[in-house]
């Protein structure tokens, strides 16, 4: 067995902050994503295509309307699913696209509590996802580049 996961968190980069591998997917068009399991001893990266992204959404909205048990059920499941691939090495997924489907999900749920409401308003940010406190996941987003610093 691998790592118990005790948190996921999502992280998007700035241009600025992406390694080559992010570059190289953002380049084809895609939003990538570090997806870290407790910490970055446990990284994977994934590449999220807008059609995906707009699908996501598009679930989170559903989600946002129906009663909320449901939508914390779905996110215990989908945590769930997540933290038994990262504990059994990926060993057991039934299908390619289970792990990287099930980060976006989670991933724009978190986006979507916290006023994006759609890929174009993606902006750098984080998300973590602690699994006793699914409900409230911790979330921020970098200021814009053309900000000015705060003064302490």
């Amino acid at each position: 067995m691998g790592v118990t996961v005790e948190s996921l968190i999502f992280q998007i980069s700035s241009d600025a902050d992406r390694g080559e591998q992010e570059r190289a997917f953002a380049a084809d068009g895609l939003v990538p994503v570090m997806a870290f399991a407790n910490g970055p001893e446990n990284a994977f990266l994934i590449a999220a295509r807008k059609e995906d992204l707009v699908a996501a959404f598009a679930n989170a909205r559903a989600l946002a309307e129906g009663l909320g048990a449901e939508r914390i059920a779905q996110r215990m499941r989908v945590y769930d699913a997540l933290a038994y691939a990262i504990e059994t090495e990926m060993k057991y997924l039934d299908g390619p696209s289970d792990f990287p489907n099930d980060c976006v999900f989670l991933l724009v749920e978190a986006l979507y509590q916290y006023g994006m409401d759609g890929p174009d308003d993606i902006a750098p940010c984080a998300t973590r996802f602690v699994r006793d406190n699914l409900q409230d996941p911790d979330f921020e987003v970098a200021p814009p580049p053309d900000a000015a610093p705060s003064e302490a």
